[in-house]
């Protein structure tokens, strides 16, 4: 008796995308938002542009103030200065011993500060202007920078294959 079987399997193929090559250059980029920050006027009130105590604003014809040297404005200050060396510093040992605990801290203590930098100075009461929102952005970019280096997709496709046996 001859008896015609047929067998159906399954076989996955998979493809797997990862984006740590250029995560990094996020994280950069937020640190030179933060950097950056520290060039432009953090508030803006009557026509004056208040810039943080130990700032260097930019000779782009601003009528310049310097906030004064109160403690939570000198925190936020030093804080926006530390956040993008630490991240930089993340950055630099991230790319020396891929994928350790301690550059991983680095990034994630350089985002912490950037956002302590914006909400401190958003309890305040000062209006909030350029300096502001360029170490928020700051932030935010570094932390789609973290997730994407630490993301990875894997993309299966599943292909039905059709064997006939005797």
């Amino acid at each position: 008796m001859n008896e015609d079987s047929s067998a159906q399997a399954l076989s996955t193929k998979g493809v797997t995308l990862s984006f740590s090559g250029y995560a990094l250059y996020l994280v950069a980029l937020g640190c030179f938002l933060d950097v950056l920050s520290t060039f432009f006027p953090w508030s803006e009130t009557d026509g004056q542009h208040w810039f943080l105590p130990f700032s260097v604003s930019l000779p782009l014809g601003w009528h310049t103030q310097f906030m004064s040297e109160s403690l939570p404005l000198l925190a936020i200050s030093v804080a926006t200065r530390v956040a993008a060396f630490v991240g930089l510093a993340g950055i630099v040992l991230w790319g020396r011993f891929q994928k350790g605990v301690f550059p991983s801290a680095l990034l994630v203590f350089s985002t912490v500060l950037s956002f302590f930098s914006f909400g401190v100075f958003s309890q305040l009461g000062w209006s909030l202007y350029f300096g502001s929102y360029l170490a928020l952005s700051g932030g935010l970019v570094k932390v789609v920078g973290i997730i994407l280096e630490n993301l990875e997709v894997q993309i299966v496709a599943k292909e039905e294959e059709t064997s006939v046996g005797s």
